[in-house]
């Protein structure tokens, strides 16, 4: 099943039986033409290599499923097995529930439950189209037996052209290690999250966190559209990562709430960057975000 939503000049399409992922989004350009904002997913059953999918109730990967807690060090389930990683989360791979719907808006809920994790969670994606563009709100609500620890993020892919550039600020960033995990010191950001636009051809092939997203916007510039996309982000999403993929025509841009494999890379934090771990949710407290998706003409 596929849902759509049209408001003032923006598309969104949903899969509720496939992660509520977002399938598609698009925006009427003033000049009269359809600019897509998302890469389009024709098929989510066969993978989730566009569109935009969320990663609960945790982002990026964890090395070999290792997730200490509470004094026991338990195994998740890894579902990047060449990579000995778990990998973000297990929403995307369930269907979620139509709670409430109209022509611009509507709002999907979901709740895990398994004996392969230690996670117990309701999570909800409302979405509402307007003239300011597509507001999407995250939020995900405990209901494990004790305090645990929580995270979420998106994974949207946009269309790359090769004069597309971005633009946002960062603290810091981390280089890549092995199995695509940030190793420390914590860097000043060089080419890339510094607060001006860089060209996407430069960076094929990065795959990297960047830490400490504020002010959290970011630009997409679309020259061959005469389009700037801008994202707002709120909430728990404090961090960006950025995945440049080699010889394909997109890249993504993920707002995320913490760090990955952070359990088991306390030593991220000593450079006193704060807000890099997961959320530790009691029983019924909630973590949540935002994420406003908007265009105009450039």
């Amino acid at each position: 099943m596929t849902l759509d939503l049209h408001a003032e000049g923006y598309h969104l399409r949903l899969s509720p039986d496939y992660g509520a992922t977002l399938l598609a989004a698009s925006w009427q350009h003033p000049e009269g033409f359809e600019v897509p904002l998302l890469a389009p997913l024709a098929d989510p059953a066969a993978g989730f290599s566009t569109g935009c999918f969320i990663m609960a109730p945790f982002a990026n990967r964890i090395a070999d499923g290792r997730f200490p807690w509470g004094g026991e060090v338990l195994t998740l389930p890894m579902n990047r097995p060449e990579a000995q990683v778990a990998i973000h989360g297990f929403a995307r791979n369930r269907a979620w529930q139509v709670m409430s719907r109209d022509a611009a808006s509507i709002t999907l809920q979901h709740r895990e439950a398994s004996p392969q994790h230690p996670w117990r969670y309701r999570a909800e994606l409302a979405a509402r189209l307007s003239a300011d563009g597509i507001a999407l709100s995250l939020s995900l609500t405990s209901e494990a037996e004790g305090p645990l620890p929580f995270g979420f993020g998106l994974h949207p892919y946009f269309p790359r052209k090769p004069d597309t550039a971005v633009c946002f600020t960062a603290a810091g960033t981390f280089a890549a290690g092995d199995r695509g995990l940030p190793v420390p010191p914590l860097q000043p950001p060089a080419g890339m999250g510094a607060g001006q636009p860089a060209l996407l051809s430069a960076f094929e092939g990065l795959d990297q966190f960047f830490a400490g997203w504020a002010p959290a916007q970011a630009e997409i510039l679309q020259p061959a559209s005469r389009t700037r996309i801008r994202l707002t982000g709120g909430g728990a999403f404090r961090h960006l990562h950025v995945f440049v993929p080699q010889g394909r025509d997109v890249f993504c841009i993920e707002p995320v709430s913490h760090a990955p494999d952070i359990l088991n890379r306390p030593e991220l934090g000593a450079d006193g960057q704060p807000g890099l771990g997961m959320t530790t949710l009691a029983p019924s407290e909630t973590l949540s975000a935002t994420l406003g998706l908007s265009a105009c003409g450039a």
